[in-house]
């Protein structure tokens, strides 16, 4: 009987190693899927989307004429998921999981329930904070939403930059000519004022 449960327990290993195998090669599948539906305009498919079969079920793809899709992402996670991980590493670790953008509100949730080290009642602000500065493996899709770079495309965050290159560029021309005008008025307000000299009386 032993020997029964012992060679279960392996044979459970070994087909949770080939899941999980599969889970980041559907992942990376995903990925690919949904930088073609946004070249095409197409609706985003999200894992949760996906059907026993691995078809998209026909009721989301005839919601592509009109109603958004749903936003959000149920990820089954354990209460000690994170335990003891820092609430950035619980994020792209969740971001990860997930597949595709989330919005801060659901990773913050996820970094909750999964039992991450958090610290400090304003860990949240602290967070995105530390994501937006994540430039190497994070990407600010929108306000508030984050994704992985390896979730995109070269020519996608090539994209992305000089859209926001060109949004902050006025406003950067506008701080520049400001302090040259500052510079200017101290310069000329150090300079000696001109004496003016009487003509010497004959």
């Amino acid at each position: 009987m032993a020997e029964n449960i012992a060679y279960i327990d392996k044979t459970l290993e070994d087909f949770r190693r080939q899941l999980s195998a599969k889970i980041d090669e559907a992942k990376k599948l995903l990925a690919v899927i949904n930088t073609l539906e946004e070249m095409t305009k197409v609706p985003l498919t999200f894992l949760s989307d996906l059907g026993a079969s691995g078809a998209v079920p026909n009721g989301n793809r005839a919601n592509q004429g009109g109603a958004p899709r749903r936003i959000g992402t149920h990820v089954e996670l354990r209460p000690d998921e994170y335990l003891g991980v820092a609430p950035l590493d619980a994020a792209k670790k969740y971001i990860a999981s997930v597949g595709h953008a989330v919005q801060m509100d659901e990773i913050g949730d996820a970094v909750t329930r999964g039992g991450a080290a958090i610290k400090g009642s304003d860990w949240r602000d602290k967070l995105e904070t530390s994501l937006i500065r994540s430039t190497y493996e994070i990407v600010k899709v929108q306000e508030h939403t984050f994704g992985l770079v390896s979730f995109y495309t070269e020519d996608q965050l090539k994209g992305l930059r000089e859209t926001r290159r060109q949004q902050t560029e006025p406003t950067t021309k506008k701080r520049k000519a400001s302090r040259r005008g500052k510079i200017r008025a101290k310069k000329a307000a150090a300079l000696p004022e001109p004496k003016n000299e009487e003509p010497a009386a004959e």
